[in-house]
């Protein structure tokens, strides 16, 4: 993937994608088409540090990791087995869903 129009005249290969827009939404979009990538059935599901898959974990658990006020209004919490990293659903995954469901559209599950 390149925005840079000179280097793919200069490469000569099949697989590489010129990107049109700027835009980082519209890029997500071009790359999904170009490539037929399917929306996963599970988001959201591995670690952003290490990869791993997530493990679900009680408000006990993640106590010394998140916030008290989050613990008081987030009901599921998930853990990362290997470096310990906690998440849960915030605005800014609902905001990242409405954004998956925008580029993939009615596209079926795989």
């Amino acid at each position: 993937m390149t925005l840079d129009k000179k280097l793919t005249r200069e490469w000569s290969a099949d697989n590489v994608l010129l990107l049109e827009s700027e835009k980082p939404f519209e890029q997500f979009r071009e790359v999904v088409r170009r490539f037929e990538i399917k929306k996963p059935k599970e988001l959201f599901t591995r670690c952003l540090i290490c990869n791993a898959v997530l493990r679900r974990a009680n408000a006990e658990e993640v106590r010394a990791n998140t916030p008290q006020k989050v613990r008081e209004n987030v009901k599921t919490f998930y853990c990362c087995p290997k470096c310990g990293k906690v998440y849960w659903e915030g605005s800014h995954t609902k905001r990242m869903r409405v954004v998956i469901e925008k580029v993939f559209g009615g596209q079926n599950q795989i």
